[in-house]
């Protein structure tokens, strides 16, 4: 058994001991005025003055309670509940001083020595060594390099690191932390990934770009770090005599098939090709970028073919999916000969809601009460006009009642959207003008699709 030693540091009731092996005795000294507990290894000298327990290690009993004990959390004692246990681990590594955790791709040096900062908490330490590991980089070839010194909380890079290769790539800094008294290891890790941007705006005109229009774009606010082509319903206004642009890289992660305008009901395909305003794919041109951190790579520019956007909604959308939206259009006119595209323009209802891509069987077309006094809803020819597809080519209609609801054969016609998308539409009218109003019963008409 370790031999008792006396200690005096000045004041009184001073006790305890205990042996941690043989060979290395520590004391356990409590005192009652102050509620400390003091534990350090014993020193050579004996007896025991205190200016030789620099640095005791304490820890408070005020927020102890009936039978808790006094336990080492690696650091000092500290009052737990019986049964607790403290295991090391690492409660927290952090790289920073760099912004945040994705970083626009460049070339060369991303982070000269000692620019980013690592930092590390931990359960029970302090650690008996800890040490950051570095992939990722073209050229950070260190095997791993100390986190400073005991605690082992903080320290920087030794030397430069590079950007990675190529957009998507990732740089890892591991922290692998060991307590050699416990026999306990343990490694977490802290990511950056490295992408580049896409951007879009608005020209005068609609061909022939250039790289400059490009890096204007994404020097502004109308830019974004990010792998895909596609982009969610986002607000940007496209005004009068100008046109959309946008731009991304070539070498992206998904396809981008058309670009809407719109939302909801009014939710339609913009024409993208300035030479064919026919075709939902947008015209791509490619066109190699330098971005400001001197990475470069191929983009393609699309643009729209019709200006001034904004005169049927700020909302965009990029799109991966071939379904183009456009409106069904029905409504009612005191005239015939109405199938032309001013006159679809004209009628009363719009909607791209049913244009699904599915078979328009069971669609319904409400015309609504045509008039409001008796009599104005009479002799009026009802219209509807569906875009000349597959499986929209072939409707015929019933009324509120089921029956048969008497339709010309459609007449064909090109109708240009809203944002410049055209396409050939069937465009159907009542074989005789009916009446539905305030003196009839219903007052609506409902035509449901066969």
């Amino acid at each position: 058994m370790a031999e008792r030693r006396r200690i005096d540091l000045g004041f009184n009731p001073l006790y305890a001991s205990l042996s941690r092996n043989d060979n290395l005795d520590q004391a356990v000294v409590f005192d009652p005025k102050t509620q400390q507990l003091f534990h350090k290894d014993f020193p050579t000298t004996d007896p025991v003055s205190a200016s030789a327990y620099i640095g005791l290690i304490s820890a408070s009993a005020a927020t102890s309670q009936t039978n808790f004990i006094l336990m080492f959390n690696g650091t000092s004692f500290v009052p737990v509940a019986q049964g607790n246990t403290f295991t090391f681990g690492i409660n927290s590594f952090a790289a920073s001083n760099f912004g945040s955790s994705i970083q626009q791709i460049g070339a060369g040096v991303w982070k000269a020595a000692s620019s980013v900062n690592f930092t590390a908490e931990y359960n029970s330490g302090p650690p008996t060594e800890a040490s950051v590991s570095f992939s990722g980089s073209t050229n950070f070839s260190d095997s791993g390099f100390t986190m400073g010194s005991t605690p082992f909380t903080s320290t920087t890079n030794p030397n430069t690191i590079n950007y990675p290769s190529a957009v998507d790539s990732i740089l890892k800094f591991s922290l692998s932390a060991t307590k050699s008294i416990e026999s306990s290891s343990n490694t977490t890790s802290t990511l950056v990934t490295f992408k580049n941007f896409r951007t879009w705006g608005t020209k005068n005109f609609n061909t022939s770009f250039s790289e400059s229009v490009i890096t204007d774009f994404s020097a502004s606010t109308n830019s974004e770090l990010s792998s895909n082509g596609n982009k969610s319903a986002y607000d940007f206004s496209v005004g009068s005599e100008l046109f959309y642009v946008y731009a991304y890289r070539t070498a992206k992660v998904d396809q981008v098939d058309q670009v809407r305008c719109g939302e909801g009901a009014n939710l339609l395909t913009v024409a993208m090709d300035p030479t064919n305003n026919a075709t939902i794919t947008p015209k791509t041109q490619p066109i190699s970028v330098t971005n400001g951190n001197g990475f470069t790579e191929n983009y393609n520019i699309i643009a729209s073919s019709g200006s001034n956007l904004s005169s049927h909604s700020d909302k965009m959308t990029v799109v991966n999916g071939t379904q183009i939206k456009n409106y069904f259009y029905h409504g009612h006119n005191a005239s015939s000969g109405q199938e032309t595209e001013i006159g679809v323009k004209s009628l009363q209802n719009s909607s791209s809601t049913n244009d699904d891509g599915g078979s328009i069987a069971g669609d319904t077309f409400i015309l609504g009460q045509f008039g409001t006094a008796t009599g104005e809803g009479s002799n009026k020819f009802v219209y509807v006009a569906i875009p000349n597809r597959d499986s929209y080519n072939t409707a015929s209609f019933k009324d509120n009642n089921n029956f048969g609801f008497s339709m010309n054969d459609p007449v064909l016609i090109n109708v240009t959207n809203s944002v410049g998308f055209v396409e050939e539409y069937a465009v159907y009218r009542s074989q005789q003008a009916v009446t539905y109003g305030a003196s009839t019963n219903p007052s609506s008409l409902t035509l449901t699709v066969n």
